[in-house]
């Protein structure tokens, strides 16, 4: 994700019009929903709550940016598409 990330920055600086075309925008929301599933599949698991524990269950860093990253994917491709 990070060298998906940089490598879209690298573009969109380097272009004239300072954004991605719109095939540039979809190939790049193509590879970003599917390092998104493969990083699902790679997600430690959530331990069953116990018993009798009230709140909620503490997740893994890696979990947490990775619902972060597929709540605000509109918002990520935003930042990286729009003109500055």
């Amino acid at each position: 994700m990070k060298r998906l990330l940089q490598e879209t920055c690298k573009e969109v600086s380097g272009s004239t019009e300072k954004r991605l075309s719109d095939k540039a925008l979809t190939h790049l929301q193509k590879r970003y929903r599917s390092i998104l599933t493969r990083a699902e599949k790679e997600l430690p698991v959530i331990p069953p709550k116990p018993s009798g524990k009230r709140g909620k269950l503490a997740k893994s860093d890696a979990h947490n940016l990775w619902e972060r990253l597929k709540t605000h994917e509109a918002a990520v491709s935003r930042q990286l598409t729009c003109p500055h």
